[in-house]
């Protein structure tokens, strides 16, 4: 059994009451929670990434047009008729949208995937062989974005009266103009393009947008800025939970001697840590949580008999150390689709419309044995890599990974016992000491628990280090309840 270490805020821990500006939440110490963060709520941004690339046939990046114009189709719909309009979300796995809507989505499949200019782009795309990097791929996303816009608001003109239509219908001669000179620079590149082209047409589109923005009468909006300039990069960093779960991540360190970590991650010296005891998880060690949502005991149980869990049994989950000298690695996107339904996969993804299956289907084929442990290793291994900058964190962390979590599934909950110490830091308040001792307290003596422990966060004597001790008046009796002995002198 080893301790781990956990920083909070005094907030986080006791919570706060409703202001104007925010609803009333709910303390970490009232019902023992642990809150998992998605990817994007982390603080490296390299948290997760992968060497992604595409390499397939004609059929399979025909589809993946066809499906970024529907992801796309479906961004429209949210910002100009959406329940709460204007704000969008990105799906990878479409909704079923309504028998309405059948007739508006076909005809902006079929106009992309009529145009010339757009099919020549694919086809040089697919032709030159070449492993396309997740940063070209959403280059070339953002080079057909406009066009594929245009079309969808076409489509939906007549039921929407969107009033940008106009505008790309009167401008699209120009883009596809500028497609079709791009499939031809992309055929002469063949194999081997050069990235820093790529980068510069990034980099070209998005500093036109934020020029063109300044000028407007009218600001745009978040949410338009994500589907007119972001959608085509936002939709590419999406694209890798169509071959790996998503997963949510509880972060701890192995020590809490570091300043600047303090400084940083316990609200600068005014936080709290949390020391916890690890329990055994299999050959690793692991917390114990309770209270997980049922869809992820199921998933986490999958193949199993029904009977061997229950709705509320709480697992054990090992935490992993986290690796800084990170190896990203580089997984073909359409070799790589085993997340996904398999009947799925083929019809849509590696199938086209005159029922030619693509070449990169095979993967599909292969047994479990052959794809599964180095697919199971690499998405592992990508949810726990940082950059060397952070090596002094000494993090390990808890997992959960499989299903699609709101984030109130994703407050879970743990054992009280498994709790052993607080740490108060240099600069925390008295008050908020005296609250969370309160606390602990009624958690101790609900459970009769005597062996809780307080400490101090101080500097050692050389300034360098942070060291803690025990504060050995705050103690508890058998019985859980606060020992108020030895007296003080009065």
């Amino acid at each position: 059994m080893s301790q781990y270490f956990r920083f909070r805020t005094a907030e986080r821990l006791l919570g706060r009451p409703a202001t104007q500006e925010a609803e009333a939440r709910a303390g970490e110490l009232d019902e023992l929670t642990i809150y998992f963060a998605s990817p994007e709520e982390l603080n490296d941004p390299l948290e997760g990434h992968r060497e992604t690339f595409f390499l397939g046939d004609v059929v399979a990046w025909k589809n993946l047009i066809k499906h970024y114009t529907l992801i796309l189709y479906e961004a429209v719909i949210d910002r100009y008729a959406g329940p709460n309009k204007g704000e969008m979300h990105i799906d990878l796995k479409p909704s079923n949208f309504p028998e309405t809507s059948q007739d508006y989505i076909k005809q902006a499949i079929a106009s992309v995937q009529s145009c010339n200019a757009i099919k020549m782009y694919i086809e040089s795309l697919a032709n030159s062989q070449r492993s396309v990097s997740r940063l070209e791929l959403s280059a070339h996303l953002s080079t057909l974005h406009t066009a594929i816009l245009g079309y969808i608001f076409e489509a939906l003109h007549a039921e929407l009266k969107i009033h940008e239509t106009i505008m790309y219908i009167a401008s699209r001669e120009n883009f596809l103009a500028y497609i079709s000179l791009r499939a031809g620079e992309i055929a002469k590149e063949g194999a081997s393009p050069d990235l820093a082209k790529y980068i510069e047409i990034k980099t070209k589109f998005k500093q036109q947008a934020i020029r063109g923005s300044v000028f407007r009468e009218v600001e745009l909006d978040s949410n338009a800025h994500r589907l007119f300039v972001n959608f085509p990069e936002e939709f590419s960093n999406h694209l890798d939970y169509l071959m790996y779960p998503r997963w949510y991540v509880a972060c701890f360190m192995k020590s809490c001697s570091n300043s600047a970590i303090w400084g940083s991650y316990g609200d600068n010296h005014k936080g709290i840590c949390l020391i916890y005891n690890s329990a055994t998880a299999g050959a690793n060690e692991g917390l114990t949580l309770k209270k997980l949502p049922f869809i992820y005991i199921q998933g986490y149980h999958y193949g199993r008999p029904k009977d061997e869990y229950y709705l509320n049994m709480p697992l054990t989950l090992p935490l992993i150390e986290v690796n800084y000298k990170p190896e990203y690695r580089g997984p073909n996107f359409f070799d790589s689709l085993l997340a996904v339904n398999k009947d799925w996969a083929l019809s849509y993804w590696y199938t086209d419309e005159s029922g030619i299956v693509s070449k990169n289907a095979s993967s599909l084929y292969k047994t479990p044995a052959e794809v599964w442990p180095t697919h199971s290793k690499e998405f592992l291994q990508s949810c726990t890599n940082k950059t060397a900058h952070w090596e002094k964190e000494t993090e390990a962390r808890v997992i959960l990974a499989g299903v699609e979590l709101t984030r109130e599934e994703r407050l879970v909950s743990y054992s009280f016992h498994q709790l052993d110490g607080i740490i108060f830091g240099i600069k925390t308040p008295d008050t908020v000491k005296i609250q969370i001792i309160k606390k602990i307290s009624e958690h101790c003596k609900a459970n009769r628990r005597a062996n809780f422990k307080f400490y101090q966060a101080k500097f050692d004597e050389s300034y360098q280090d942070i060291e803690y001790e025990h504060l050995t008046y705050i103690t508890y009796n058998s019985d859980g309840t606060l020992n108020m002995d030895p007296q003080l002198p009065s």
